[in-house]
């Protein structure tokens, strides 16, 4: 009897796109997180407009 391979395959599949969706988590955190201490240690605050197409910057 041969057993079947594809839930073993779902299983795979499944768990390395879990592992890509929270390494994209983290880096995205990590980019936000970074942008913030970047504004305050100008004392100033981030901001993401669409005014003239979309920017992220730093304000008063």
């Amino acid at each position: 009897m041969v057993a079947d391979p594809l839930p073993i395959i779902v299983v795979v599949i499944s768990v390395a796109m879990i592992v890509v969706a929270v390494a994209v988590l983290g880096v995205a955190t990590w980019l936000v997180v970074n942008w913030w201490n970047i504004c305050q240690a100008k004392n100033m605050y981030p901001e993401l407009s669409t005014k003239n197409g979309f920017t992220a910057r730093c304000v008063r």
